[in-house]
């Protein structure tokens, strides 16, 4: 088989229709494991690894998370669920120190 003969290759009609699939998962806020959206996509996960750079899909992504965050307000703390979901934004920072004196370990 000669380099530019792309017979294997799905057409471009085929590609594009899982390029829209791909972008309703992200509207639904799944985007974070390639190798699971490839599976469902029915592409490679280059493919997604690809897509997820492009213009429409980060647009996507910004508007699932900004949906996804005025839905967790509305039913409680959102950093709460971001942490949840392993998504966490610095916040203002706070530092702390504690002293702990423990007694009485002489008997131990």
């Amino acid at each position: 088989m000669n380099e530019t003969d792309k017979t294997d290759t799905p057409p471009q009609v085929v590609k594009k229709q899982d390029f829209e699939t791909f972008i309703g998962f992200v509207e639904q806020g799944l985007w974070k494991n390639n190798k699971f959206i490839a599976s469902l996509v029915g592409v490679g996960e280059e493919t997604i690894s690809e897509w997820k750079k492009q213009p429409r899909v980060v647009v996507a992504r910004q508007q699932a998370t900004k949906n996804t965050l005025i839905s967790w307000k509305a039913k409680g703390d959102p950093e709460k669920r971001l942490k949840e979901q392993g998504m966490e934004f610095e916040t203002d920072k706070l530092d702390v120190s504690m002293k702990i004196e423990v007694k009485g370990l002489e008997n131990i």
